[in-house]
């Protein structure tokens, strides 16, 4: 899609997704509003962050489906939750169904660099003036008013500069099944293996945060401080790939952790399994949820538990109860937030916004799991899953393709599966990515000044500051 329509793409205006078939055979989702409890029992509660979309784009043989986790504002939600679709089904719809494995990873590769190429294009305006700013305050008294106010426009473009959201995208063409993430949005995939009589859970997202020791080992070689102990002064990293943040992807050398840093830690290099994965009638169902919902489980649970073996229990017991898809998943949160509020009903605590989406690979999948729930044993077992790898090193081959151990967890009603224990997976970049990184592997800004000559045009230490920032990014 070209970009000069991309503003076209916002809640009030489109409507154009009122032409396309939603999922609503195959699909359920349920949302929880987030809440934050402060001194004096106040509640707060901020508006709705998470979207989401399922989408049947060609009639029994193409499906979309996204998470897409807001963090600081909403508006790069909007903006992804219509530009992914949009363009899949405007520029790709057509040839889809006869396009490879490969091209198809590409494509949905290609579509989140795209989207934070646009988002990047969006914010350069917001640095720019944020430059000027800061570049006016050496000039001032700092108890002087002016200085005060200028402090004041810092602080409000620095929060638009730290708006950001994660997602993550399924797409179902012909049977073959594609996930791509970036950030902290979850998915994985239920089965049932036939040959042991028992149910599985496949993680099909590398979460990208300290969670994952590529991750650390990445932000480590990169000199950032990873330490738990919090900085007074600089929060803890709670993700380490987004889109957006642009605070940190820009600005990192303002943060204490990254004060050491000679690029920003905090990348947009989405990750995907190295090929698609064959449907068949072993697969139950899909789970995508935001990361919220992980922190919930986890607050209740113990940081130890294994969140997908314990939501997969929770979903196969409510498809089974409930009548429809959307109330299942419905109930799991609301059951999860209950759990979550009655734990803290004394205590100071923060809960996010919560969504999650069920995506059942049959319609009989009530009968099924019905079935399965009075016949099959239930033991643990783990597989191979071959992943692409994101290496920052720049003393390994970007194309080479290594096969990781992939731990599946085995559903079982007291599951104490330590988390720690399970493979964290991480992707080789696709070879259309290595136009976005310098010698050394690592991003290159992309920022374009071009069309904020007028604003620089009269100030010649705003012009000097951005030519230096389009010399960095060559």
């Amino acid at each position: 899609m070209n970009f000069d329509s991309s503003k076209y793409l916002t809640k009030d205006y489109s409507k154009w997704t009122d032409a396309i078939e939603r999922d609503s055979k195959y699909f359920g989702i349920g949302t929880v509003n987030n809440r934050i409890r402060i001194h004096n029992n106040k509640i707060i509660e901020n508006p709705f962050e998470d979207s989401s979309f399922a989408f049947e784009l060609k009639e029994g043989e193409i499906y979309a489906y996204a998470v897409i986790d807001g963090f600081n504002g909403r508006w790069i939600v909007d903006f992804l939750e219509q530009y992914l679709l949009s363009n899949l089904y405007f520029d790709h719809l057509s040839d889809l169904s006869v396009k490879s494995n490969e091209e198809i990873n590409d494509l949905l590769i290609n579509e989140f660099v795209d989207a934070e190429r646009y988002l990047a294009e969006q914010s350069a305006e917001t640095l720019v003036k944020r430059a000027s700013r800061n570049m006016h305050l050496s000039n001032l008294r700092k108890n002087s008013p002016e200085y005060r106010e200028n402090i004041r426009e810092i602080n409000v473009l620095d929060e638009e500069l730290r708006i950001g959201a994660h997602a993550v995208i399924s797409l179902i063409v012909n049977e073959r099944l594609f996930v791509t993430n970036l950030g902290t949005c979850h998915c994985f995939v239920c089965v049932y293996d036939k040959v042991n009589r028992e149910k599985k859970v496949i993680t099909l997202e590398t979460e990208h945060s300290l969670k994952n020791l590529n991750e650390i080992q990445r932000l480590i070689s990169m000199k950032a401080n990873v330490q738990e102990s919090n900085l007074e002064s600089s929060p803890s990293i709670e993700h380490t790939r987004c889109f957006g943040d642009f605070y940190s992807k820009c600005l990192f050398h303002e943060i204490p952790r990254f004060e050491n840093c000679e690029t920003s830690p905090i990348i947009s290099s989405p990750e995907h399994p190295e090929a698609s994965i064959v449907i068949d009638d072993s697969f139950l169902f899909m789970a995508m949820f935001s990361d919220g919902l992980v922190k919930a489980i986890e607050s209740i649970e113990g940081q130890d538990s294994n969140p997908n073996s314990f939501l997969a229990l929770k979903i196969i017991s409510k498809i089974i109860s409930e009548q429809t898809l959307n109330s299942a998943a419905q109930s799991v949160l609301d059951e999860i937030k209950r759990s979550f509020d009655d734990k803290f009903e004394q205590s100071v605590f923060k809960r996010e916004d919560f969504t999650l989406a069920i995506r059942a690979f049959e319609t009989n999948i009530k009968t099924k799991l019905n079935g399965l729930e009075n016949q099959s044993r239930l033991t643990s077992n783990e597989i191979k899953f071959k992943q692409i790898q994101i290496n920052d090193s720049e003393n390994e081959d970007l194309d080479e393709l290594r096969s990781l151990d992939y731990r599946t967890s085995v559903i079982k009603s007291n599951d104490t599966i330590n988390s720690s224990e399970q493979s964290r997976a991480s992707s080789q970049v696709s070879e259309h990515f290595t136009n976005f990184l310098d010698e050394k592997n690592n991003a290159i800004p992309y920022l374009n000044f071009e069309e904020f000559d007028q604003i620089t045009a009269n100030d010649p230490q705003i012009e000097k500051f951005c030519q230096e920032l389009e010399e960095l990014a060559l």
